[in-house]
C-alpha cells in the first residue's frame, strides 16, 4: 500500500486513467480517500474538470496500488475497485489494480449494481444542457433533482448516490451553470425559462411520473412543474423554499452572486465560502468547506478557481431584485400533490410566516424542521434523510 512520505519534498501526484467504464461522477466522491497531502489527477481533463476534482489535494484516507492482476489489500469497511486502470508516476505508465478504501462511506459501491451516464439535451431554443443519471438495474421510479441559484448537478451527487440503489436519479445543470451552455441573454436566467428547460428533460428522458427535489430556485421551478403538469409529477420535495422569498435573504444573495473573485487555490475558495455561508453551516469543518468549494467552483483555463456559473446570473438577479416573487397562485393549484417541505431553522429565505401561509392553503403539507441549519440544508442531515426516504417510498413506487 502506498503511503505518502512527508520528507519526499512534496506530495505525490497520481494520474489515474480508468479503462473499465467506471462512472466519473462516482469517482468524484473519492477526493478524500487518498493519503493526506497527495494530489490526484485523472486523465480525462474535460470530464474531470467539470466534476471539480482535477488536481485536488485530498485530506484523508488511503489509496492501495498493486500490479495488474494482483488483489490489493483490504482492511476498511467500504471499498471501490477500479480494475484495468493505468497509473502514471514520473512519466512512467503501468497497468495497475486500484482500490480506494474508506471507513465511513455510507454505501458499498463495489457491491452495488448501479450505472451512471452523462448526456446533453436541448433547451427549446437549442442550448445544450447537461445532465447526469444514476440508476440501479430495476429502478422503482425517477427522481429529478433541481439545484439552487448558483449550484449545479454536483450539489446533488451525495444524495444521488444514496438514492440510486432504489431510484433512477437525474441531476441536471440549469443553463449557465456547470456543464450546461450559457445563455446569450441574461433574460434567460429566470424560473419560467428553467421550467421550460425541465419540461424538455422530462418529456425526452423520463417515463412515468417523476419525483421532484428542488433546492431554493430549484424548488420554485418544482412548484411551477407540479402545478402546470401534475400528470408528470408524482410528488415534490421543497428544500427551504416556498411561493415567496424573504427580502432579507434576497438582499444577502444579491450582495455576492456573480461578484465572487477568482482565487489562486481551492483552500482559498473554501475559505471564501465559509465567510459567505458560515452562519448557515456552523457544524462544517475544513473538509466540508473544501468539498463545498469543489462542488460550487471550477478551475479556469489559467488555473484560477472561479464560481462554476455565468457571472451574468448575478446581474440578472439584481435587476429583478425589487420584483416580488409570487408563486402563490401556483401553490394554490397543488392541492392534490404530495409535498414535503424541508425548513431550515436558521433560514433567511423561508420564514415562519411563509410556512404558516403554505399550511393554510395546503393543510396536508408535510414539514420537517432542520435545526441549526441555514439556507439550504445539504439533504444529508439525519432528520432529512429519514423523512425523504419515507416520503419517496410512499409516493414513488
Amino acid at each position: 500500500m502506498h503511503e505518502h512520505d512527508p520528507a519526499s519534498g512534496g506530495p505525490d501526484i497520481f494520474a489515474l486513467t480508468p479503462r473499465d467504464g467506471t462512472c466519473l461522477p462516482e469517482i468524484e466522491s473519492f477526493i478524500t480517500l487518498l493519503p493526506f497531502g497527495s494530489k490526484l489527477r485523472f486523465d480525462a481533463p474535460d470530464a474531470m474538470k467539470a466534476v471539480g476534482i482535477f488536481g485536488t489535494t485530498v485530506q484523508r484516507g488511503t489509496l492501495a496500488i498493486a500490479p495488474a492482476g494482483i488483489e490489493v489489500g483490504a482492511g476498511a469497511r467500504e471499498t471501490l475497485a477500479l480494475p484495468g486502470s493505468q497509473l502514471s508516476r514520473d512519466g512512467v505508465q503501468e497497468d495497475v489494480c486500484v482500490k480506494f478504501e474508506h471507513s465511513s462511506a455510507r454505501r458499498r459501491w463495489a457491491n452495488m449494481n448501479i450505472t451512471c451516464r452523462e448526456f446533453t439535451f436541448a433547451s427549446p431554443e437549442g442550448l445544450a444542457l447537461f445532465c447526469r443519471e444514476f440508476a440501479p438495474a430495476a429502478p422503482l421510479g425517477t427522481v429529478l433533482c433541481l439545484p439552487g441559484l448558483t449550484d449545479n448537478s454536483r450539489a446533488f451527487a451525495p444524495l444521488a448516490r444514496r438514492l440510486a440503489d432504489r431510484y433512477r436519479v437525474l441531476t441536471p445543470d440549469f443553463r449557465g451553470r456547470g456543464r450546461s451552455q450559457w445563455d446569450e441573454s441574461p433574460d434567460g436566467y429566470r424560473a419560467g425559462v428553467y421550467y421550460q428547460d425541465m419540461l424538455q428533460l422530462i418529456g425526452e428522458h423520463a417515463s412515468g411520473r417523476v419525483a421532484l427535489i428542488g433546492t431554493s430556485l430549484g424548488g420554485m421551478v418544482s412548484i411551477l412543474l407540479a402545478s402546470q403538469v401534475p400528470e408528470c409529477i408524482a410528488c415534490v420535495v421543497l428544500n427551504d423554499v416556498g411561493p415567496e422569498v424573504a427580502p432579507a435573504g434576497l438582499r444577502r444573495i444579491a450582495g455576492y452572486v456573480g461578484l465572487e473573485p477568482a482565487v489562486a487555490s481551492w483552500s482559498e475558495a473554501a475559505a471564501r465560502l465559509q465567510v459567505l455561508h458560515g452562519a448557515a453551516f456552523a457544524d462544517f469543518n475544513d473538509e466540508d468547506w473544501l468539498a463545498s468549494a469543489h462542488s460550487a467552483c471550477r478551475e479556469d483555463a489559467s488555473g484560477r478557481i472561479v464560481a462554476d456559473y455565468d457571472p451574468r446570473i448575478g446581474a440578472a438577479f439584481r435587476a429583478r431584485l425589487n420584483e416580488p416573487i409570487d408563486l402563490w397562485p401556483f401553490w394554490a393549484m397543488m392541492g392534490g400533490m404530495p409535498v414535503l417541505l424541508l425548513q431550515a431553522g436558521l433560514s433567511d429565505i423561508l420564514i415562519a410566516a411563509t410556512v404558516e401561509r403554505m399550511l393554510a392553503v395546503k393543510p396536508d403539507l408535510e414539514r420537517v424542521l432542520v435545526p441549526n441549519r441555514g439556507h439550504a440544508p445539504t439533504l444529508e442531515e439525519p432528520p432529512v434523510t429519514a423523512a425523504l426516504d419515507s416520503f419517496l417510498a410512499r409516493h414513488l413506487a
